[in-house]
């Protein structure tokens, strides 16, 4: 079965949920070079939190949090927000694209990212 295409770019639902979806040198995707084809690519700060891909989040599985600072205290429902909103999903499988579009409605624009 081969693979859709996706470019590097910010990502715009029906719904108005928006996430940057990245692939290439230097970003947590699969393969790591840059070409056409990701298996799994790196998202990031998306509108607004989806359960679909927070168990990719950068320094958060689960209820563990990977940063040396913590008390590992509860945390307020907004500093949650802001957690999964500002930061980075590493190697996304792109197979969760389309349950996305699911959920959000299909992709209606992509402002791709320029070198």
């Amino acid at each position: 079965m081969a693979l859709p295409m996706y470019i590097s770019g910010l990502y715009t639902f029906e719904d108005g949920w928006t996430v940057s979806i990245v692939g290439g040198f230097g970003k947590y995707s699969t393969p790591s070079q840059d070409c056409s084809v990701w298996t799994e690519m790196e998202f990031g700060y998306p509108s607004s939190r989806e359960p679909l891909i927070e168990k990719y989040v950068d320094g958060y599985s689960g209820e563990v949090w990977d940063d040396e600072l913590d008390d590992y205290r509860e945390r307020t429902p907004e500093e949650m927000e802001n957690f999964f909103t500002k930061n980075v999903y590493a190697w996304v499988p792109v197979r969760l694209i389309p349950l996305l579009e699911e959920k959000h409605g299909k992709i209606v624009s992509i402002k791709p990212y320029h070198r």
